[in-house]
């Protein structure tokens, strides 16, 4: 039996669909047709096109930054992928034991880099934290009797600080892997009760603290 066309409900979606081809569609689209012009600062209003151009003096010309900067940002969304997943996996086999006190009060404090919006949070850590005079790292290197440490200043140690950084604003999803977590184990225990195996392959965390 064929199904009719519905226009009612369609109606109701082209509003999100509008937004979406402003607010998505078309910036990509016309970040690829001002890839292939000269428009820049000097030629902004009379630009023209110049096919790939733009594409074979950043891929093939080692001086013009490109490589460097792609190799950083695999770099950067590599190791930030890894260190998060694992940090948070363990932090929420930590938050599963069995027992826990202050169980949700660990919880809500995970949410404070979410609900708190982003440029407070690189503020309030460049400023307060990594600062070279005023930071609260360098005032407790300071009282451990160390030098002061320029956390911006360097490229690796700003690309390590910033990695900090970051991880602290990704607390939300480590709660997201709390619930996965949770929910796994369930499932897992059930499981392995049904065939009376349960000591064996319980969940993730049992397994980790009966062995």
């Amino acid at each position: 039996m064929k199904q009719k066309f519905r226009l009612k409900p369609c109606l109701y979606l082209l509003p999100a669909l509008l937004l979406i081809i402003i607010v998505i569609v078309f910036p990509i689209l016309y970040t690829g047709y001002i890839s292939l012009t000269n428009m820049n600062l000097y030629h902004w209003n009379d630009y023209e096109i110049i096919g790939f151009d733009n594409y074979v003096r950043a891929l093939f010309k080692f001086d013009s930054g490109f490589l460097s900067a792609l190799i950083t940002t695999i770099l950067w969304t590599v190791l930030n992928m890894v260190i998060q997943i694992t940090v948070g996996f363990f932090i929420a086999l930590g938050l599963n034991v069995p027992g826990l006190k202050l169980n949700r009060l660990y919880k809500t404090l995970l949410m404070v880099p979410w609900a708190m919006p982003s440029y407070i949070s690189i503020l309030l850590w460049r400023v307060g934290m990594f600062n070279k005079e005023f930071g609260v790292l360098n005032k407790f290197l300071g009282m451990l009797g160390f030098a002061k440490v320029d956390f911006l200043g360097n490229n690796v140690i700003a690309f390590c600080t910033c990695m900090v950084l970051n991880l602290w604003m990704a607390l939300p999803f480590m709660i997201s892997t709390v619930g996965w977590c949770r929910i796994l184990g369930k499932n897992l225990v059930y499981y392995n009760s049904c065939n009376k195996t349960y000591y064996c392959t319980c969940s993730c965390y049992d397994y980790l603290y009966h062995f």
